[in-house]
């Protein structure tokens, strides 16, 4: 509320614009926060051969801990988790895991990441690294790093899953369609056989989409679980804060 001037009038008229900013304030706010809910989710860049392929919805996940999911009419149980420990608002140890179960085949995977800061500057002494264990119907390893930089740049990722005579890469995406400055921190994943684009993970939302493979079973295996597994994660460099 405003001071009362000694001219009434004058305190009156004021009061009156007092209440016509804050009421203009919350229209424009509620405007601009509709305007926000009606626009579509941001989609990530990808080549036009999977560009061009329909997507799969990783149902379930959300922005959960534990629960059940599904994928291409496969059925499972997932755990995951992100912690951070800060000592003395210098260093930052970061560790993240996740699992999941299905009928056929269990995953394991753990990671870490060390940040240190020193006035302005942050850097990572120990880049994001993250592991994986496959075991059942499908048995082999998914390894995921990142490249040390500093913070604000971007945090990209690259690995490769290896299982079932099949090598797949993996590499970050950061770039949304549409767009031309690329994002710190990953939009999806590009997973690539013998240099051939043959999947992708699209991390934009809540509920991931994923690109897959028709062709052979190994390799639509393998990158099914890979594809899973990066939808699972919850990586440092998307904490936001």
């Amino acid at each position: 509320m405003p001071a009362i001037p000694t001219n009434r009038v004058e305190w009156m008229r004021n009061l009156v614009m007092h209440r016509l900013c804050n009421r203009l304030a919350a229209l424009l706010a509620a405007v601009a926060l509709g305007a926000c809910a009606g626009l579509p989710t941001a989609q990530m860049a990808l080549p036009a051969a999977l560009a061009a392929q329909p997507p799969l919805t990783v149902a379930g996940l959300g922005g959960g801990r534990t629960g059940e999911f599904t994928l291409a009419g496969e059925r499972g149980r997932f755990e995951r988790g992100a912690d951070r420990l800060t000592v003395f608002d210098t260093l930052s140890f970061d560790r993240v895991s996740a699992r999941y179960r299905t009928d056929k085949t269990a995953a394991t995977c753990r990671g870490r990441q060390t940040e240190g800061s020193v006035g302005v500057l942050v850097g990572q002494p120990r880049p994001f690294e993250f592991q994986c264990q496959y075991d059942g119907a499908f048995a082999g390893q998914l390894t995921l790093r990142g490249q040390s930089g500093a913070a604000g740049t971007q945090q990209q990722r690259s690995g490769r899953m290896t299982g079932g005579g099949v090598a797949v890469d993996i590499v970050s995406v950061h770039r949304l369609q549409g767009t031309l400055l690329p994002l710190a921190s990953p939009a999806g994943y590009l997973l690539s056989v013998d240099g051939q684009p043959v999947g992708a993970v699209e991390l934009t939302d809540t509920r991931p989409r994923v690109w897959l493979p028709s062709g052979p079973a190994p390799v639509s295996a393998a990158v099914t679980h890979a594809a899973l597994t990066l939808a699972l994660l919850w990586d440092p460099s998307q904490r936001g804060d």
